[in-house]
């Protein structure tokens, strides 16, 4: 039998082949349709975790001042970032801003986690509070809120939240070998940019381990406030991962970019130590927050479990 011999008598008949690939099509159809069922079950899931985050966030009455000045904040309506940190335990999370003109007047970081830390299948919010302003501020959630505020707050998670700081987070200096404020917002945002990529963060882990921190490279906000003679300003923020350890607000200041100034400030996100150089040098230093639950602070945290949740 000759080589071409070979090849016809074991050649499969049309019909054969055309069984095979029918059979792979609809394999490989099946794979398809479980993938995107899948898909489309994860954005559900992530969907209504949106929704839960940002109903959380309207829960919260917000106030500005004290006694007959005391005057309700707004909750900008979507997050400044959505993020994530599974290392730590933390399924998803988000940062969401509050007034509504110029820089915000505090961030708030809710952060979901599935289970307690000894592993028990009990789901929680972490809540962290960031003055970003030298006016009294107070938050309230559940007990003392707006009484429809609580309601929504006590059908989500169980307890209740307190935060009333008489101090900012962020305490702001001018920057060194600034340059002219450009009289564009675009070329200002290429400055900030160029400003930002100045910084260095690094933060202290639990095993005293130093860990130096990613500058995401685009602002989570941007802000103006003319009143008050701020020109530009931007909040960039240093992470792990995608998780936000600590904010750097950068501001051009003065009655208009000619006569303006830049200055910056750092704020946390987190309990643990950080450091913060410009042009390599120390700029700024942050201890372990060990007044973290203390409601008085700049910064605050705190957690509540979900309400009729189990993962």
């Amino acid at each position: 039998m000759n080589h071409h011999d070979s090849l016809r008598t074991t050649t499969p008949p049309r019909w054969v082949v055309a069984l095979l690939f029918a059979a792979l099509s609809c394999t490989v159809a099946d794979r398809n349709l479980f993938a995107q069922d899948d898909r489309s079950a994860a954005d559900k899931e992530r969907n209504d975790r949106s929704n839960e985050m940002k109903q959380i966030a309207e829960s919260l009455s917000a106030y500005r001042g004290v006694g007959a000045e005391k005057q309700p904040i707004k909750l900008r309506g979507e997050p400044l970032l959505r993020f994530s940190d599974p290392a730590r335990r933390a399924s998803d999370a988000s940062l969401w801003a509050f007034g509504e003109t110029g820089r915000p007047l505090a961030v708030v970081a809710l952060e979901l986690y599935p289970v307690t830390e000894s592993g028990a299948p009990v789901s929680s919010w972490a809540f962290e509070f960031i003055s970003l302003t030298t006016d009294p501020l107070e938050f309230e959630a559940g007990v003392g809120a707006d009484p429809d505020n609580a309601a929504k707050f006590a059908k989500l998670l169980n307890g209740d939240l307190h935060w009333a700081p008489r101090k900012a987070a962020a305490t702001f200096q001018e920057l060194p070998g600034g340059p002219t404020p450009d009289k564009k917002p675009l070329g200002r945002l290429r400055q900030l940019r160029s400003i930002a990529d100045r910084f260095a963060c690094t933060e202290q882990h639990d095993s005293n381990e130093t860990v130096v921190l990613r500058l995401m490279p685009h602002p989570i906000a941007r802000y103006a406030d003319e009143k008050n003679d701020l020109v530009d300003g931007a909040i960039f923020v240093f992470a792990t991962g995608t998780n936000p350890e600590a904010m750097l607000l950068i501001e051009a200041r003065g009655p208009s970019p000619e006569k303006a100034t830049w200055h910056y400030a750092t704020a946390r996100i987190t309990a643990a130590p950080y450091d913060v150089t410009l042009d390599k040098k120390k700029v700024w230093s942050e201890s372990y927050a060990s007044g973290q639950r203390d409601p008085s602070e700049g910064y605050y945290t705190g957690r509540r479990a979900r309400t009729n949740r189990d993962k």
